[in-house]
């Protein structure tokens, strides 16, 4: 899973993702300054947000709660210096569904972030139809209508046809597709795309005769035959001028930002 983990402190963020480093389900996406977690906010791929209450532009409960009215709906974690209960309620208030001490144990941090992904995952599940196929986002699986074929996709592929399929049946330009499963500012080679392209539009394929799905477009890429079914996510609007939440935030604003994958 995709976790965006906004906080100042790098010897922090260090110990906190070696610990999760132990296991191999974790992705983590991270951001030294509010503004730059909110621009980061836009990735589809993302199943939950650890904001730090302290951080030095924006403060943890001004994010989260931006990232609510923004149509955020994934799970968010406030990460507070203590676990005073004003702080908490008012944390709550802002749209969290968490609040707890950054002093936590990270045992205890990683089962409340696994207990809330879960329980997310279970409400809200977008599916699509995709040609003969149902393609369940959150379960990153393809399942055809007809012989009940499954397909599993990958993270980065679920994540990529589930933004080319809020797109209807137009181009999304390679810049969004990016934005929207990397996150903004990500330094991703365009051969990366061009690879989860290709293996996503083989899978799509019931045979060899069979039209291509997933076309290329000049400048992006487009699916074709694809329409919701049923959706209880409300989904993240990536025309959302995040550069303007915080006109104050300087050039340095992406200093210390990191993009990994826990191994």
């Amino acid at each position: 899973m995709q976790v965006l983990l906004a906080d100042s402190d790098a010897a922090f963020c260090e110990t906190l993702t070696g610990y999760f480093a132990l296991n191999d389900e974790f992705e983590f996406i991270e951001k030294r300054h509010g503004v730059c977690a909110l621009r980061s906010a836009g990735n589809d791929a993302l199943e939950v947000a650890l904001l730090s209450v302290g951080l030095p532009d924006l403060d943890g409960f001004q994010v989260c709660k931006l990232m609510r009215q923004r149509g955020f709906t994934a799970p968010i974690i406030l990460l507070g210096e203590s676990d005073i209960e004003s702080d908490m309620i008012f944390g709550l208030e802002s749209g969290a569904d968490d609040y707890v001490a950054r002093s936590v144990a990270p045992s205890v941090l990683r089962a409340r972030i696994r207990a809330h992904v879960r329980r997310y995952r279970q409400c809200n599940e977008a599916v699509f139809q995709v040609g003969p196929y149902l393609f369940r986002a959150a379960s990153n699986l393809l399942s055809h209508r007809e012989t009940g074929r499954e397909v599993r996709l990958s993270g980065t592929e679920a994540a990529i046809l589930r933004r080319l399929c809020l797109a209807g049946n137009r181009v999304v330009p390679r810049a969004d597709l990016i934005g929207a499963v990397w996150g903004d500012n990500a330094q991703i080679p365009a051969q990366r795309l061009t690879a989860h392209i290709f293996h996503l539009r083989q899978k799509l394929k019931t045979g060899p005769s069979q039209a291509a799905l997933l076309k290329t477009e000049r400048g992006g890429y487009r699916i074709l035959q694809a329409r919701r079914r049923t959706d209880a996510r409300s989904d993240f609007s990536r025309d959302t001028a995040w550069s303007h939440v915080n006109p104050h935030a300087g050039s340095n604003a992406n200093a210390g930002d990191r993009t990994y994958a826990v191994e």
